[in-house]
């Protein structure tokens, strides 16, 4: 627009289309704009709410209908399907093997799920804005983390530092700060009930 008002031109040819999603086109659309790590982070925080609300919602209108064919199953007169060997019924395994009993196993399944998920996030929202998956990875977790300075955060912001290096040195403050803590919570031993070896000649 601000290009055809330079130009003078009085009219542009247009394409309206029919999206899914405004915020997640808007964002597209800017992938090859020139802007910084900080920029990027804020697009991706909103594109991450915005798959998190479709996602959502494509749930609840799945549920919706199997809420529905559940419904006309019964008015149809078909009884209940008896659950597959292995598909995930009470006392059975699914298809990765898990048993559905084991509390742990439960768990288990629930945290790969949850892993694989953010994963595909994760991916999807750096392709999105312009920016490597494991760059992105990095930038989350030094802008999260309690050891990185308010003055790191913002050179990372600002493209003032390497991602890698910035994510090196938060890492070893991070370890350094674990083994102190380790290193307090070991118990004291007061020397005076330690063992003495006397020698003589």
């Amino acid at each position: 627009w601000a290009m055809a008002c330079k130009l003078k031109f009085k009219e542009v040819p247009i394409e309206i289309r029919d999206v899914a999603s405004e915020i997640l086109t808007i964002i597209e659309l800017n992938r090859y704009r020139v802007k910084t790590t900080g920029e990027k982070v804020k697009e991706v925080e909103i594109l991450e709410q915005e798959l998190k609300r479709l996602a959502q919602a494509a749930q609840e209108a799945a549920g919706a209908r199997g809420k529905e064919g559940a419904e006309h199953g019964k008015k149809g007169g078909r009884g209940n399907k008896a659950p597959s060997p292995g598909g995930g019924g009470e006392g059975g395994s699914d298809e990765f093997g898990y048993d559905d009993s084991d509390p742990d196993e439960k768990k288990e399944k629930k945290e790969r799920k949850r892993a694989a998920r953010e994963r595909e996030t994760n991916t999807k929202s750096a392709k999105t804005v312009g920016m490597k998956p494991e760059t992105l990875r990095m930038v989350k977790y030094i802008l999260g983390s309690e050891f990185a300075s308010d003055e790191i955060k913002d050179k990372i912001r600002n493209d003032e530092i390497a991602v890698a290096a910035a994510y090196r040195t938060v890492k070893k403050l991070e370890s350094s700060a674990k083994r102190e803590e380790r290193r307090k919570a070991q118990p004291q031993v007061d020397d005076q009930f330690l063992p003495r070896v006397i020698t003589g000649d």
